[in-house]
């Protein structure tokens, strides 16, 4: 039996979250979270801050709908903003929410190696609800190309534990030309 990982969350951030896994699971579109979502799963945190980053796997044709159906569904979409970062691949939304307005990125999975690490995902919970997290090997390598600090990157590894495999990360990095930045253990 294998052990249900839990994503803590504050509540702050557990409504856009779950309104999030909602609207995605309505359009009927792949999914898995990254940025700090991912990180505070695989580093034992609770998410309380920054943006909310998911990866969507949507074709172009489709793309349109995402934007629209959260607009619908309490979500504040800018159509300006969405015009602007069409060529990023990115929707940018924003929750609402008394603080301050939490944004959200939706990165479309646009290309093959997005594509794996949507179908590499784990499922945790929040609240008893399935979230999709990226894999920690795969977050290790989005944080290498982001450049992220060492620490943290070793940190992310060591509490993943069997669940990195540094073999397949090395490779991956490899072939997406940073070989120079492999992981040693």
């Amino acid at each position: 039996m294998t052990e249900t990982l839990h994503l803590e969350a504050s509540p702050r951030y557990q409504a856009p979250i779950l309104a999030l896994i909602e609207l995605l699971g309505k359009l009927r579109l792949d999914y898995c979270f990254v940025g700090r979502v991912a990180k505070a799963l695989w580093l034992g945190e609770q998410v309380s801050d920054g943006a909310v980053d998911v990866l969507v796997l949507v074709t172009p044709d489709r793309s349109a709908q995402l934007p629209m159906m959260a607009g619908n569904r309490g979500f504040l979409v800018d159509r300006q903003e969405v015009e602007a970062a069409g060529e990023l691949d990115l929707i940018p939304m924003r929750f609402p929410d008394p603080e301050a307005p939490i944004r959200i990125h939706a990165l479309m999975a646009s290309n093959a190696l997005y594509s794996r690490m949507l179908a590499g995902s784990i499922t945790a919970e929040l609240e008893g609800v399935p979230v999709k997290i990226i894999a920690p090997e795969d977050l290790v390598v989005l944080m290498l190309v982001e450049e992220e600090r060492r620490e943290i990157i070793d940190s992310v590894i060591d509490r993943a534990g069997e669940k990195v495999n540094v073999t397949r990360l090395n490779e991956k990095l490899t072939s997406i030309g940073l070989s120079a930045r492999k992981i040693v253990r």
